[in-house]
């Protein structure tokens, strides 16, 4: 079974995936800054946020350049800057033997992905659209 799950800062233009990878315990953690303008974008999290609860802690490193960014407990936040239209990805895995079963930790991201689809619903809920065909004859390249 693939878990992965999506936390999105839509005024800002980040979007975070999460997916959990071999061994047993780790993730990877992809920070997407969809926005054109500008420069890097600060991004911030606690490892508790990105579903990582491990007391013993992570190493993460940085995929791309596999390097290793030092090691983290759950209570410590992470931050990396993204380029605008760029994509930072880590991968944190669990010092020594982890003490989170993939059961608990798969059930946390449940959670959170329940949370943002809450949030998704919320953000995409337009009260003046009733129905589909009200959409219907309006396509990019129609000229009316």
């Amino acid at each position: 079974m693939v878990i992965h799950f999506l936390l999105s800062q839509a005024s800002t233009g980040l979007s975070v995936w999460v997916k959990p990878v071999l061994p047993k315990g780790s993730v990877a953690v992809a920070f997407l800054y969809v926005r054109e303008d500008g420069g890097p974008f600060l991004a911030k999290y606690k490892l508790t946020d990105l579903g990582l609860n491990s007391t013993s802690g992570y190493s993460i490193q940085e995929v791309f350049q596999s390097k290793t960014l030092g090691n983290y407990k759950p209570q410590q936040t992470f931050s990396c800057h993204v380029n605008p239209t760029g994509v930072y990805l880590i991968k944190a895995t669990p010092l020594g033997d982890s003490d989170v079963t993939m059961d608990r930790q798969m059930l946390m991201w449940e959670k959170i992905k329940r949370r943002h689809d809450k949030f998704q619903k919320k953000k995409y809920k337009f009260g003046h659209i009733k129905h589909k065909s009200h959409l219907q004859g309006f396509t990019k390249n129609s000229k009316q």
